[in-house]
């Protein structure tokens, strides 16, 4: 059975609330100098697939040592990642098994061509630095002596090494080929996990393939959980274009530069809202179609609202 504080765990954070109510405080924590740097352009290739950085994010050198956007690269590496805004603190660890799925589904999403370039090079970039503190699997590391870790648009950056070292994996620089690379254990031996997460529940136990057709009916576990994981996946990608709208308007000097980014904001909580009603329209459907109640859908949307609701009062109170 699905219960609420499951609920809430999948929807609490849709839109990042929390983070937009405590930028300031990580603005503050952050040293107020910038650091002018030139994106380079480098491939990312992890468990043979070629991964593309998100727009707007970036690959750089500060005193021969490369950075990385610590979320990304740490998403790559089959890892979780949690920001605590009052100790500004980074925790990077093992996913849980519904944060498993999500990660795969957002690696499938950041895959691009072979052979293709996953950094934008050449930009002019100015990076701040921030004194962060990062965790890994519960452990406190702390960067060398000298090195600093950055921010730009809402995304930390840290040396490359430091990440390889403190996540316990071979991450290999090629400064010829321009090319960063990795092979992950989750990624060995695990084709077949997928295919049968969802159906453990049936006790069928059946022979498989042979030979008729069986319908089966899936379960009321399996509809919930894929609607869990479809809003956990949507809550990843407002998580992201929020953030970065949300430094933007912080770093914003003019009205209407603010003004631009209050727009954009607001457009972004209406797609939300949009995917957000698919999901509740496609999950209602199914509840329906095999006879089960549809009584979470209300503890679904109670939370969207109550989270929706709090974001556009924060959008309100930047544009008086």
């Amino acid at each position: 059975m699905i219960t609420r504080k499951r609920t809430k765990t999948a929807l609490l954070s849709l839109v990042l609330l929390a983070l937009v109510l405590t930028i300031n405080s990580i603005v503050a924590a952050a040293p107020s100098t910038n650091v002018k740097v030139k994106s380079s352009s480098i491939q990312l290739v992890f468990d043979g697939k070629t991964l593309v950085l998100p727009e707007g994010q970036y690959i750089f050198t500060v005193n021969n040592s490369t950075y990385v956007p610590l979320r990304f690269v740490s998403y790559a590496l089959q890892k979780s990642v949690k920001w605590d805004s009052k100790t500004t603190t980074v925790a990077v660890a093992e996913p849980s098994k519904s944060e498993t799925v999500a990660l795969k589904e957002y690696l499938l999403n950041a895959t691009g061509q072979t052979g293709a370039k996953s950094a934008k090079g050449g930009n002019a970039i100015a990076v701040s630095p921030i004194a962060a503190k990062f965790t890994f699997d519960g452990t406190t590391k702390a960067l060398a002596k000298g090195q600093s870790s950055y921010m730009l648009n809402g995304t930390i950056y840290v040396p490359l090494r430091f990440v390889s070292e403190s996540v316990g994996k071979v991450v290999l620089w090629d400064p010829v080929k321009g090319q960063i690379s990795a092979t992950t254990k989750a990624s060995e031996g695990t084709e077949g996990d997928t295919q049968t997460g969802e159906t453990t529940e049936e006790g069928t136990g059946g022979v498989v393939g042979g030979g008729g057709t069986v319908s089966t009916k899936p379960t009321y576990e399996s509809i919930t959980s894929s609607a869990e994981r479809q809003l956990k996946t949507l809550q990843s990608a407002c998580e992201a274009d929020l953030t970065a709208i949300a430094f933007n308007y912080l770093g914003a000097t003019t009205a209407a530069d603010k003004e631009k980014y209050i727009q954009q904001g607001q457009t972004k909580f209406a797609a939300c809202e949009s995917k957000f009603e698919s999901i509740m329209t496609d999950t209602e459907s199914k509840l329906t179609a095999n006879g089960y109640s549809t009584a979470i859908l209300a503890e679904y949307r109670a939370e969207y609202a109550q989270s929706i609701g709090e974001g556009k009062a924060i959008l309100d109170s930047m544009a008086n």
